[in-house]
């Protein structure tokens, strides 16, 4: 149970409707997510997948950021 890959169950946002449709103000980087993104198989899987990984490269880039100006108590 818990399978992952394309169809399976895990986290899949293929459901999952936008609150609004993207405007044409869009710069062409963030098109391309979206395209990719709403593809489906496993362009749209992979797409997921590299975007969870840049997510969190930035939430742990952020962590040691706030770490180093956070005071420990001893």
């Amino acid at each position: 149970m818990g399978g992952a890959g394309p169809g399976g169950p895990g986290g899949s946002v293929s459901g999952v409707k936008p609150a609004r449709q993207p405007g044409a103000h869009m710069d062409a980087e963030s098109a391309a997510w979206l395209s990719r993104l709403d593809a489906e198989g496993t362009e749209g899987w992979a797409a997921e997948h590299e975007l969870h990984a840049k997510l969190v490269r930035l939430a742990l880039a952020e962590v040691r950021r706030r770490a180093a100006s956070t005071p420990v108590p001893v």
